[in-house]
């Protein structure tokens, strides 16, 4: 469990921050598109895979994931090594996938501070 120390010197006695993250293996490179006559940069997936997407979809089962929904957690693939339980889970379109969820705790439940 990863416990968040640092939002105990930002936040008063009964406020929290809810903290939802999905990361995937992928590229992105930077480009810019003209808006106007100003340049806004933004990203493009490159490679093999569609990195935004597949981020994107992970987000969506984190809602699925067992527990309490007010805990801040990290959601990613689970043939990533790393800490944090594995579920299957089904997306909106009912195909499966097996990820891995890290719980994020506030320092204080945990014992910490």
């Amino acid at each position: 469990m990863l416990i968040l120390g640092l939002e105990n010197a930002l936040l008063t006695r009964g406020e929290n921050i809810e903290f939802r993250a999905a990361c995937s293996p992928g590229f992105l490179r930077p480009a810019w598109r003209e808006i106007g006559n100003t340049r806004q940069p933004f990203w493009l997936e490159s490679g093999g895979s569609n990195v935004l997407v597949d981020t994107a979809r992970l987000l969506e089962l984190e809602h699925k994931v067992p527990g309490n929904a007010g805990e801040s957690r990290l959601v990613y693939p689970a043939g990533l090594p790393g800490p944090g339980e594995e579920y299957s889970l089904d997306d909106k379109r009912r195909e499966r996938h097996r990820v891995r969820v890290l719980t994020v705790s506030r320092g204080d439940q945990a014992g910490g501070g």
